[in-house]
Formats: structure tokens, C-alpha cells, sequence
């Protein structure tokens, strides 16, 4: 590109990489033209040496539908703040043997090409994967379980007690509580 442009390798990479500053209009539009025409991708895996990092966040989701749930609020959410950061994010569905097996979720994390997990696991947790996590050093949070870890919930008693005043407000008075179990 440097070539194609007349300009050093290092005026090309400055501008590519966003420090353009230093330069005029008419040699950032030289290069961003020539990046254009050339299909120009920044090559992720050489910034994320360069940088320590990779800016993405994994969302592990388990392959049984219902100890994954999660919300088009809150998967909005947690896209919105990513994005605030520059950050992206991964979605990977995987089988509950794969993380707790002591020799591939350690390959699915370093496959995962992320800076830290949210594990969007609502039951029974596998304690064998809480175990995993620790020793490979993931940061990790956990989406709706309480745990003895790093974990993000919502408050359901002050749901219910807000859901139930409403009710009443409206007038019923013959309210049920249905509680479900996925253990049964």
C-alpha cells in the first residue's frame, strides 16, 4: 500500500491504525482510498499480539436451552456496553461436556480468542467448570446464578413484590406464585 500510495510504510501506518493527526486531509484520503481498493482489513490477530489483548468478550451459552436463558434486553445490553469499548463479542454454544472436561474447555479458551467470559449459565453449574476457570486464570462473570463467584442477577423477590403490588393496584386479589425447577 505504501507503494501503491508514494508514501513510507510508516506514514501508512500511522494512518491506518487512526493516529492521523499528523497528516494532512489529502494524505489520510490517498491512504484510506488506497485501503479501499485494496479490501484493506486490519489483521486482528497481529494487533492483539501487539497489544496484549484482543477486545472481544465470549458468551458461553450451554447447548440445553433452558439453563441459557437470556433476554433480547439484555443481550442488547451487553452488546451496548461492549461497543462503548470498542469490544466485540462472541457467542459460543457449547455442550456441558466440553466445559467441564479437563482437556478442551482449556482449548476452547485459548480458541475463543477473548479477554474474558460471560457465562450465561442459569443452573446446576458444574463445579468442575467453576474449578477450570480459576486454574486458567479467565476472568470470567457469571449472568443469573448466585454463586460463590463473580456473578450479575437480577433481584426476582423485589420483581415479584413490584409485580404483585401492580396486580393488586389493578384490583386482583387471587394471585399465584409459580415457582419452576429445572431439576424436575
Amino acid at each position: 500500500m505504501a507503494q501503491d500510495t508514494g508514501l513510507s510504510f510508516q506514514t501508512v501506518s500511522r494512518i491506518l491504525n487512526g493516529n492521523v493527526e499528523a497528516h494532512n486531509d489529502l494524505t489520510r484520503e490517498r491512504v484510506l482510498s488506497a485501503a479501499r481498493k485494496l479490501g484493506y482489513r486490519r489483521h486482528s490477530s497481529a494487533r492483539a499480539i501487539r497489544h496484549g489483548r484482543f477486545d472481544s468478550i465470549a458468551l458461553l451459552l450451554s447447548e440445553v436451552p433452558y439453563l441459557s436463558l437470556l433476554s433480547v434486553r439484555l443481550r442488547d445490553g451487553i452488546l451496548d456496553a461492549l461497543a462503548t469499548r470498542e469490544n466485540n463479542l462472541i457467542l459460543a454454544r457449547l455442550p456441558d461436556t466440553s466445559l467441564t472436561s479437563e482437556t478442551r474447555l482449556p482449548r476452547i479458551l485459548r480458541e475463543l480468542s477473548s479477554d474474558g467470559l460471560l457465562i450465561n449459565y442459569n443452573d446446576a453449574i458444574p463445579e468442575k467448570m467453576i474449578t477450570l476457570l480459576k486454574e486458567h486464570r479467565m476472568p470470567a462473570i457469571w449472568i443469573n446464578p448466585t454463586h460463590d463467584v463473580d456473578c450479575v442477577y437480577p433481584d426476582d423477590r423485589v420483581a415479584g413484590r413490584l409485580a404483585t403490588r401492580h396486580l393488586m393496584n389493578a384490583g386482583h386479589r387471587r394471585i399465584a406464585y409459580l415457582h419452576w425447577s429445572s431439576g424436575h
